[in-house]
């Protein structure tokens, strides 16, 4: 077990929570979801931070997700947010294309679309959270990453920082992960209790 397994299994067990009921859904207005998912508890949340940023950071690094492999053009967007996803205990993602995934995010109880701002709000406070585009033959989907948004020159204004994989696999802006032409079909979705 590599040095990374052992700081995501530590992460992830869930802290002690007084009063908390283990296995009672907790309950937000469009949210239901198992305790551990998210904490209001300030340790909890910090914990969560860390093990977000820590999947954020692994995705752009892990050599399965490298563009132009197997073949050229290829890109692994979709991959990488199974990851990050798995990573924050949510399975909603697994083994679909970025579109499908957006379609999962649009209709499963559990995920929030909401605002830029809201996304990165949630990320900091330990919340699994994507800005997302459905797209033919195939759309993309980053990390929002737990950072305080910074200001893109291109879109002239504030936004979140991302985990992109695609072209390239590195931390930017949203910005530099999308086509300003773009802007308007990225929506942003949360999972989880913060």
């Amino acid at each position: 077990m590599s040095f990374l397994d052992d700081l995501l299994k530590m992460l992830s067990t869930p802290a002690a929570t007084p009063g908390a009921i283990p296995g009672v859904l907790a309950v937000v207005p469009g949210i239901g979801v198992p305790l551990g998912a998210g904490s209001s508890v300030p340790a909890d949340r910090a914990a969560n931070a860390l093990k977000l940023r820590v999947a954020c950071d692994a995705v752009l690094v892990d050599p399965r997700w490298r563009p132009d492999q197997p073949w050229p053009g290829a890109t692994h967007c979709n991959g990488a947010a199974q990851q990050v996803a798995n990573a924050m205990g949510c399975r909603d993602l697994d083994g679909l294309m970025a579109s499908r995934q957006v379609a999962k995010m649009e209709a499963t109880p559990g995920w929030v679309p909401d605002s830029a701002e809201r996304a990165v709000t949630h990320a900091t406070r330990g919340g699994l959270a994507f800005a997302a585009m459905a797209a033919i033959p195939h759309g993309h989907i980053v990390a929002i990453r737990p950072e305080p948004m910074e200001f893109s020159s291109t879109w002239g204004c504030l936004v979140p920082i991302v985990s992109n994989v695609g072209k390239k696999c590195e931390r930017c802006k949203l910005s530099g992960g999308f086509l300003l032409a773009d802007r308007p079909r990225i929506k942003f979705y949360l999972w989880g209790v913060t």
